[in-house]
This record gives structure tokens, sequence and C-alpha cells, in this order.
């Protein structure tokens, strides 16, 4: 019959087992956080009026193509207008250019 002073020499190892297991255990209780994090401010956004009042309304659908802009050789995944120059696109794509475009003379 161990003693209490030999128990506290001997160190305890988790098994892998039950290293996972509370591992496991932890995850799940984050996911679960992130899920009520996620609702809630879903309630919050549903909430709003502004939200509320924009989703509402019809959006303009009589879009039209105006001018292609070529040049990527692979599928664009994101394109930005300029933030300091009102006709400045940029684009990027998945053949790995980053591109810069004149909205006017492009």
């Amino acid at each position: 019959k161990p003693t209490g002073q030999s128990l506290k020499k001997t160190p305890f190892i988790m098994s892998d087992r039950t290293m996972l297991n509370i591992a496991y255990k932890e995850c799940l209780q984050a996911c679960e956080e992130l899920q009520e994090q996620v609702t809630k401010k879903r309630q919050e956004l549903q909430n709003d009026t502004f939200q509320t009042e924009f989703s509402q309304k019809k959006v303009r659908s009589d879009f039209r193509i105006r001018r292609t802009l070529s040049g990527h050789y692979g599928k664009i995944y994101a394109i930005h207008w300029s933030l300091n120059n009102e006709t400045g696109i940029c684009s990027a794509s998945q053949d790995g250019k980053l591109m810069i475009w004149n909205g006017h003379t492009e």
C-alpha cells in the first residue's frame, strides 16, 4: 500500500487516450461557446433597424457588362476598388497575379 509520501514523488503520466479525450472535450466546449457567440451576434444583427430596412429593399438587378478586363490566366477570386483613387481597381487571381487597373482607360 503506497504512502502519501511515495505518491508525491511518483509522477502521474496520462495515457495518449486520456490526453486526447481531454483535448476533445475542451474543443467541444470551445465550439459550443463559439456557436453561442455566433447565435447571439446574429440575433443582434437581426434586431438592428438599419440591417432590417436594408434587407427589405430590392437590389437593382439591371446590371450590364460595360467593359471586360483581360489579363489574368486563372480564375479571379478578389477584386477591390482603390481607396485613394476613384478609378483604380485591383484584382487577384489563381494564376498568382495581382493586377492594378484604371477603370476609365483599361
